[in-house]
């Protein structure tokens, strides 16, 4: 695991860096580095995982705080009987959802059981990380940051493998969740879940 150092080091900052100049640096530099961007690096899903990794460590709870929970009930997430929303897929795999980012973040959430697990809940950073087992059998987690806009929020997502395997096409990923933000219950709306 990386120290407190090489993690800010990782993203350009010095020792007195706020929680919001991480959680900036670790936004601008996802979307620059998201491996699936026309023109992306070629070591993107390489420096992707190390760049989660950097914020995973700034971002921990201090030793003697326990870590917050990923709640088990989605009660405070909005209905299906909510107002709809407008949901965009472009194409460089980012989701633009007509809502503010505290209510997108809920929807998020709710609709994240569509694809997989969530393992990791941040409100505050507006992070969540979810588990997905693909259909070919290979698993990886696909971690959301979202960023709010005048007229609603961008949501970008980054994929990495977790069991060594090559990493598989995250748009499919994409696809159902945004089915699962829409509220349509497809038959095939469990797809990539275990």
């Amino acid at each position: 695991m990386l120290s407190r150092d090489e993690a800010l080091r990782e993203f350009g900052l010095g020792v007195r860096a706020s929680a919001g100049e991480v959680r900036d640096a670790y936004r601008r530099l996802a979307r620059e580095l998201h491996p699936d961007r026309p023109g992306a690096p070629a070591d993107a899903t390489d420096r992707m995982a190390r760049l989660n990794e950097a914020y995973a460590r700034l971002s921990a709870a201090p030793a003697s705080t326990p870590a917050e929970p990923v709640p088990p009930s989605r009660a405070a997430a909005p209905s299906r009987d909510a107002e709809p929303v407008d949901v965009a897929l472009d194409a460089d795999g980012a989701l633009y959802v007509s809502a503010p980012a505290d209510e997108t973040f809920l929807r998020l959430l709710d609709a994240a059981d569509a694809v997989g697990d969530a393992t990791y809940v941040d409100r505050d950073a507006a992070l969540l990380q979810v588990i997905v087992h693909h259909p070919e059998g290979t698993w990886s987690y696909v971690t959301f940051s979202l960023q709010g806009r005048a007229t609603g929020t961008e949501v970008f997502a980054t994929l990495d493998t977790i069991d060594g395997h090559a990493a598989p096409a995250l748009r499919p990923v994409l696809e159902t969740l945004v089915t699962a933000l829409r509220g349509a219950p497809p038959a095939d709306r469990h797809h990539h879940r275990r």
